[in-house]
């Protein structure tokens, strides 16, 4: 589901000053996916986008982020990173072998039935008054291939102390 919040006037009808949020912008996904990948290899999160239309070139888009879920394999890492309008971008730089991530964590045990959170913000400059599209990405950053498990454990079992979780994207313009 997706939460647009715009127009924002204070009581007396006047607009918030530059430096303001001009609006807010959430996709939640609590539908759990996996996705089998290739060692370095990197996939989508089903609806796990927004797209904003700036009300400026001038704005920045603020992007808040949260991934939950798993890997398969002993002490699973989950690694996300983010892309405007299909590029990589709030993220460190890949080098060699090494992938630049927005944002990883190490599941410090090998029980099927944990997870993690990851998750990050990042302040965009598009410069742009057209639509832009925020999306977040898996990658396997594992030297084998691996099942990549969103909002879920990688065994999922169905008994008490299994915990599902919850996804999300929020971007907010930042007026200039």
């Amino acid at each position: 589901s997706t939460l647009k919040v715009t127009n924002l006037q204070k009581l007396d009808g006047s607009t918030f000053p530059v430096g303001k949020i001009g609006q807010v912008l959430q996709t939640t996904v609590t539908d759990t996916s996996s996705y089998s990948l290739s060692s370095d290899a990197s996939a989508d999160i089903t609806g796990l986008s927004v797209s904003i239309t700036p009300s400026s070139t001038s704005s920045k888009i603020l992007i808040t982020t949260s991934v939950t879920g798993s890997r398969s394999g002993d002490f699973p890492i989950l690694t996300m990173f983010i892309k405007r309008d299909g590029t990589k971008i709030g993220s460190g730089v890949d080098s060699g072998n090494r992938f630049g991530a927005t944002a990883s964590n190490v599941i410090v045990q090998s029980d099927a039935n944990s997870f993690t959170t990851v998750g990050n913000q990042f302040l965009d400059s598009p410069s742009t008054t057209s639509a832009v599209t925020y999306q977040i990405a898996l990658n396997n950053n594992s030297g084998a291939s691996r099942t990549l498990y969103v909002n879920r454990t990688e065994d999922d079992t169905d008994a008490v102390g299994t915990v599902r979780g919850i996804s999300t994207i929020t971007v907010m313009e930042v007026l200039a």
